[in-house]
């Protein structure tokens, strides 16, 4: 019995997350272009990791900043896409569809774009980096390269979860080729 308890729960769950996932895909590119362009210039710089005196962060201008905003939000754009997969790969958990083709494919997707937005926000770091100390002048410029621990994780979930889309994907297969014998 505590099997059908916890079939039961995936799927409420599941039913819980999908839109919750949408609802993330959709504001999550805005809130990435908005915090860049409207927040505070030393967050941004913090976030980059370049380091400027007060007359060179005074010289950063809205041009930067909207180019930044257009680098850093397509690690954003992708992790969106990801969301969308994952988002449909729970509304078919909610449907009691466990190892169907669209859990397997959403799965699959979400992990291959999560691994994609990892890699864009390793590059979206130092372009914003030339971009915001690119008036410094010729000897101040600066290339600030980073790995935090999250884009590590990232990494790997999706490498995790792609392995974890791959069995669900030889389960259904077997499922099917069963199912052709009864």
């Amino acid at each position: 019995m505590p099997a059908i308890a916890s079939l039961s729960a995936v799927r409420k769950i599941s039913r819980v997350l999908s839109p919750l996932c949408l609802l993330v895909a959709l504001a999550w590119p805005l809130v990435v272009a908005g915090s860049v362009i409207g927040g505070p210039i030393s967050a941004l710089i913090s976030t980059v990791g370049i380091h400027a005196n007060e007359t060179q962060v005074a010289s950063i201008g809205l041009w930067q900043r909207v180019l930044c905003a257009g680098i850093g939000v397509l690690p954003a754009l992708a992790y969106a896409g990801a969301l969308l997969a994952l988002a449909d790969c729970l509304r078919g958990f909610a449907a009691g569809d466990y190892f169907g083709l669209r859990c397997v494919l959403g799965l699959r997707r979400f992990a291959g774009r999560s691994f994609v937005a990892s890699l864009l926000g390793l590059i979206a770091q130092p372009l914003c980096s030339v971009v915001l100390s690119w008036h410094f002048g010729v000897g101040q410029r600066q290339l600030a390269l980073g790995l935090s621990s999250d884009q590590i994780g990232m990494l790997l979930l999706a490498g995790v979860v792609w392995t974890i889309a791959g069995v669900m994907s030889e389960a259904r297969r077997i499922a099917d080729e069963n199912a052709q014998f009864v």
